[in-house]
């Protein structure tokens, strides 16, 4: 937990900074109702908290509390070694925001819903298809979108339809406290809601928030609804097709990554941009943002469904046995 001195610095960071350079560290959207709100000074913005009925202090040592969880951006199941006997590769070190509350809920009449998740505003067409049963948890779909899209899952993530925002049960104090949010939402638990609670028919639509610095968007549709034939456990989880590489994280979100294509397509390139694409492992000669690898990605895909399978074992509902499963999952 973050104490009063980092609090304090933080304060003074937002107050003695440029102004501009602070706006920079927002999202999009959080710039655009600083300037609707005209906003145009540190000390305006620190005094919007005391206008909201918030405790600047309490919104600072959480969004640093917050920052202190991310994990590292090696940190990725597509290296993930299945060899590893004994827990000490790149599985092992693992955090909790792999690993979903609850995978499925035990719903008598289960179908496949065959999804499309497309990546909003991209400057590139993003998107995947995949095949999920009705049942899965909001909580899980959200790791599954993750692990497909190609994001390195180090950020949290929600749902958002018809004026109702699903979060994991324990992010949401986290995700209730954005920097700025005047508009209060119905919050419920993504662990508890299964994915034919909210979309029921083919057309209908969501969105996932991935990433609330970034406010990365994705549009998640019905395509298809199919009965399975047989049993419950026929409906699965399937890679189907995509387009377009994932963004890397932390560019920036939407405006960043366009900033960054651009600087791929440069013919000559300076040397601090040439450091920030190796950076964000975006060397112009091996990256295209048109690109989807399909095998890499079923693989990593893959990967994970057996990771979570193996900690979950068969029902899927939750750690049912002892309290110190978590530490032998390796």
């Amino acid at each position: 937990m973050a104490g009063k001195r980092e609090i304090e610095e933080m304060k003074k960071f937002l107050l003695e900074d440029d102004f501009d350079a602070i706006t920079r560290l927002l999202a999009p959207k959080e710039r655009k109702l600083l300037d609707d709100l005209g906003i145009k000074s540190s000390e305006e913005f620190l005094g919007l908290f005391s206008l909201m009925g918030l405790d600047i202090d309490e919104v600072i040592r959480q969004a640093l509390d917050a920052d202190d969880g991310n994990l590292p951006d090696d940190s990725h199941f597509d290296e993930f070694d299945d060899d590893d006997e004994e827990g000490t590769g790149v599985a092992s070190e693992l955090s909790d925001l792999f690993m979903p509350n609850r995978m499925f809920l035990d719903l008598d009449d289960v179908s496949t819903y065959h999804l499309r998740v497309r990546l909003n505003d991209a400057p590139v067409k993003i998107w995947r298809e995949i095949k999920v049963p009705s049942d899965i948890t909001l909580d899980f779909l959200g790791l599954v979108i993750i692990h497909t899209m190609g994001w390195n899952g180090a950020h949290l993530y929600q749902f958002h339809h018809k004026g109702v925002r699903y979060v994991r049960a324990d992010d949401e104090q986290d995700a209730s406290v954005p920097i700025i949010s005047l508009m209060p939402v119905d919050t419920r638990s993504a662990d508890a809601t299964a994915l034919s609670d909210v979309l029921r028919k083919k057309g209908d639509h969501m969105r996932m928030e991935y990433d609330f610095g970034d406010c990365w968007m994705h549009e998640v549709w019905v395509k298809g609804i199919e009965k399975c034939d047989s049993e419950p456990d026929d409906a699965h989880i399937e890679l189907v097709s995509g387009h377009g590489a994932c963004p890397p994280d932390d560019c920036g979100g939407v405006h960043g990554y366009a900033d960054l294509l651009s600087v791929v397509e440069k013919p000559r390139k300076t040397l601090d941009e040439k450091d920030m694409l190796e950076w964000f492992g975006m060397n112009d000669k091996h990256f295209d943002p048109e690109y989807f690898d399909l095998i890499a990605t079923y693989r990593t895909l893959d990967n994970y469904l057996d990771y979570v399978d193996e900690a979950f074992g068969s029902n899927g509902s939750g750690n049912d046995g002892d309290d110190d499963d978590d530490e032998q999952v390796s």
